[in-house]
Protein backbone atom coordinates (compact mmCIF):
# COMPACT_ATOMS: atom_id res chain seq x y z
CA UNK A 1 0.00 0.00 0.00
CA UNK A 2 1.25 3.44 -1.15
CA UNK A 3 0.52 6.56 0.10
CA UNK A 4 0.92 10.03 -1.97
CA UNK A 5 2.23 12.63 -0.20
CA UNK A 6 1.97 16.80 -1.52
CA UNK A 7 5.03 18.51 -0.85
CA UNK A 8 2.72 22.10 -0.88
CA UNK A 9 -0.58 23.10 -0.74
CA UNK A 10 -0.74 26.78 -2.83
CA UNK A 11 -3.31 29.19 -1.35
CA UNK A 12 -3.92 31.49 -4.04
CA UNK A 13 -6.20 34.44 -3.68
CA UNK A 14 -8.28 35.79 -6.23
CA UNK A 15 -10.79 39.18 -5.88
CA UNK A 16 -11.61 38.12 -1.86
CA UNK A 17 -12.06 34.23 -2.79
CA UNK A 18 -9.55 31.72 -1.90
CA UNK A 19 -8.82 29.03 -4.30
CA UNK A 20 -6.62 25.53 -3.01
CA UNK A 21 -4.29 24.32 -5.74
CA UNK A 22 -2.10 21.07 -4.95
CA UNK A 23 1.87 21.56 -5.67
CA UNK A 24 3.03 19.87 -9.48
CA UNK A 25 5.53 17.54 -7.10
CA UNK A 26 4.00 14.58 -5.29
CA UNK A 27 5.98 12.11 -3.32
CA UNK A 28 5.54 8.30 -3.40
CA UNK A 29 6.19 6.88 0.62
CA UNK A 30 7.77 3.14 1.30
CA UNK A 31 5.60 1.07 2.53
CA UNK A 32 5.84 0.66 5.76
CA UNK A 33 5.34 -2.83 7.82
CA UNK A 34 4.89 -3.31 11.14
CA UNK A 35 5.69 -6.49 12.97
CA UNK A 36 4.62 -7.45 17.00
CA UNK A 37 4.71 -10.07 18.91
CA UNK A 38 4.24 -11.40 22.44
CA UNK A 39 6.52 -10.53 25.16
CA UNK A 40 7.66 -13.06 27.41
CA UNK A 41 9.99 -12.65 30.20
CA UNK A 42 9.79 -13.71 33.97
CA UNK A 43 11.87 -10.90 34.95
CA UNK A 44 10.27 -9.45 37.41
CA UNK A 45 12.06 -5.53 36.96
CA UNK A 46 10.30 -5.32 33.58
CA UNK A 47 6.81 -4.72 33.00
CA UNK A 48 5.78 -8.35 32.70
CA UNK A 49 5.38 -9.72 36.18
CA UNK A 50 4.33 -13.40 36.60
CA UNK A 51 2.64 -15.01 39.73
CA UNK A 52 3.06 -18.81 39.94
CA UNK A 53 1.03 -21.34 41.80
CA UNK A 54 4.18 -21.43 44.26
CA UNK A 55 3.61 -17.78 44.61
CA UNK A 56 0.04 -17.99 45.27
CA UNK A 57 -0.01 -20.40 47.59
CA UNK A 58 2.94 -19.07 50.10
CA UNK A 59 1.02 -15.53 49.87
CA UNK A 60 -2.16 -17.79 51.30
CA UNK A 61 -4.39 -16.09 48.96
CA UNK A 62 -7.88 -16.49 48.73
CA UNK A 63 -9.09 -14.44 45.28
CA UNK A 64 -7.55 -12.86 42.63
CA UNK A 65 -7.31 -9.39 44.09
CA UNK A 66 -5.17 -10.50 47.42
CA UNK A 67 -2.73 -12.06 44.30
CA UNK A 68 -2.63 -8.47 42.47
CA UNK A 69 -1.78 -6.84 45.69
CA UNK A 70 1.74 -8.24 46.02
CA UNK A 71 2.12 -6.80 42.10
CA UNK A 72 4.07 -3.52 41.91
CA UNK A 73 2.61 -0.87 39.96
CA UNK A 74 -0.94 -1.98 40.59
CA UNK A 75 -3.07 -0.85 43.07
CA UNK A 76 -6.35 -2.84 43.90
CA UNK A 77 -9.29 -0.67 44.86
CA UNK A 78 -12.28 -1.78 46.69
CA UNK A 79 -15.65 -0.32 46.38
CA UNK A 80 -16.92 2.22 49.61
CA UNK A 81 -20.90 0.85 49.20
CA UNK A 82 -20.25 -2.26 46.72
CA UNK A 83 -16.80 -3.89 48.56
CA UNK A 84 -15.73 -4.73 44.96
CA UNK A 85 -12.05 -5.26 43.93
CA UNK A 86 -10.64 -3.83 40.88
CA UNK A 87 -7.45 -3.18 39.51
CA UNK A 88 -5.82 0.00 38.43
CA UNK A 89 -2.86 -0.43 36.86
CA UNK A 90 -0.27 2.63 36.76
CA UNK A 91 -2.91 5.30 37.71
CA UNK A 92 -5.33 4.21 35.04
CA UNK A 93 -8.93 2.95 35.95
CA UNK A 94 -10.25 -0.37 36.14
CA UNK A 95 -11.91 -0.23 32.77
CA UNK A 96 -8.43 0.80 31.02
CA UNK A 97 -7.21 -2.60 32.24
CA UNK A 98 -7.80 -5.63 29.85
CA UNK A 99 -8.68 -8.64 32.36
CA UNK A 100 -8.06 -12.32 30.66
CA UNK A 101 -9.21 -15.76 31.81
CA UNK A 102 -7.49 -18.60 29.61
CA UNK A 103 -6.69 -15.99 26.71
CA UNK A 104 -10.40 -15.01 26.72
CA UNK A 105 -11.28 -11.08 27.64
CA UNK A 106 -13.79 -11.13 31.16
CA UNK A 107 -15.47 -8.13 32.18
CA UNK A 108 -19.11 -6.65 33.16
CA UNK A 109 -20.97 -5.99 29.63
CA UNK A 110 -22.60 -3.01 31.50
CA UNK A 111 -19.66 -0.79 32.43
CA UNK A 112 -16.43 -3.02 31.16
CA UNK A 113 -15.40 -3.68 34.67
CA UNK A 114 -14.57 -6.94 37.11
CA UNK A 115 -14.80 -7.96 40.71
CA UNK A 116 -11.82 -9.36 41.11
CA UNK A 117 -12.52 -10.72 44.66
CA UNK A 118 -15.11 -12.99 43.16
CA UNK A 119 -12.66 -15.14 41.01
CA UNK A 120 -11.13 -18.04 43.11
CA UNK A 121 -7.43 -18.12 43.54
CA UNK A 122 -7.69 -22.02 43.78
CA UNK A 123 -8.62 -22.44 39.78
CA UNK A 124 -5.73 -20.34 38.99
CA UNK A 125 -2.46 -21.58 37.99
CA UNK A 126 -0.52 -18.12 37.17
CA UNK A 127 -1.64 -14.73 36.94
CA UNK A 128 0.82 -12.54 34.27
CA UNK A 129 0.41 -8.73 34.32
CA UNK A 130 1.64 -6.34 31.69
CA UNK A 131 2.12 -3.30 32.72
CA UNK A 132 1.75 -0.55 29.74
CA UNK A 133 3.32 -0.83 26.21
CA UNK A 134 3.16 -4.50 25.93
CA UNK A 135 -0.04 -4.92 26.82
CA UNK A 136 -1.17 -3.37 23.48
CA UNK A 137 -0.51 -6.58 22.17
CA UNK A 138 -3.32 -8.53 23.34
CA UNK A 139 -5.55 -5.81 22.05
CA UNK A 140 -8.15 -3.33 22.33
CA UNK A 141 -9.14 -1.79 26.29
CA UNK A 142 -5.74 -2.75 27.44
CA UNK A 143 -4.20 1.04 27.58
CA UNK A 144 -3.40 0.37 31.18
CA UNK A 145 -2.18 -3.18 30.66
CA UNK A 146 -3.45 -7.08 30.58
CA UNK A 147 -3.85 -9.15 33.66
CA UNK A 148 -3.97 -12.44 32.56
CA UNK A 149 -5.38 -15.78 34.48
CA UNK A 150 -4.43 -18.99 33.49
CA UNK A 151 -6.37 -21.53 34.79
CA UNK A 152 -5.05 -24.95 36.34
CA UNK A 153 -4.79 -28.24 34.50
CA UNK A 154 -8.01 -30.16 35.85
CA UNK A 155 -7.09 -32.91 38.14
CA UNK A 156 -7.61 -36.57 35.83
CA UNK A 157 -8.86 -38.22 39.11
CA UNK A 158 -11.18 -36.71 41.85
CA UNK A 159 -10.05 -33.46 43.32
CA UNK A 160 -11.13 -30.79 45.80
CA UNK A 161 -9.48 -28.27 47.40
CA UNK A 162 -11.18 -26.31 50.93
CA UNK A 163 -10.51 -22.94 52.09
CA UNK A 164 -11.66 -22.01 55.32
CA UNK A 165 -11.75 -18.31 57.50
CA UNK A 166 -12.59 -17.26 60.55
CA UNK A 167 -11.59 -13.56 61.82
CA UNK A 168 -12.67 -10.81 63.92
CA UNK A 169 -16.46 -9.63 64.56
CA UNK A 170 -17.34 -13.11 63.23
CA UNK A 171 -16.11 -12.86 59.60
CA UNK A 172 -15.44 -16.32 58.09
CA UNK A 173 -14.74 -17.47 54.18
CA UNK A 174 -15.46 -20.67 52.44
CA UNK A 175 -13.87 -21.42 49.31
CA UNK A 176 -14.00 -25.21 47.48
CA UNK A 177 -12.89 -25.84 44.55
CA UNK A 178 -13.97 -29.35 42.94
CA UNK A 179 -11.91 -31.33 40.22
CA UNK A 180 -11.85 -34.01 37.88
CA UNK A 181 -13.10 -36.41 35.39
Amino acid sequence: MRFIAQRQLAIILVSGSATLSPALATEYLPEIVIVSERVESDDKSTSAWVNSAEDIRAWNALNVSEVLDQVPGLNVQYGAGSGEARAWIRGFRDRDALVLYDGIPIASANDGTLDLAEISSAAIDSIRVLKSAPSVIYGPNGLAGVIDMVPREPARDFAADIALQWGEAGARSVDATLSGA
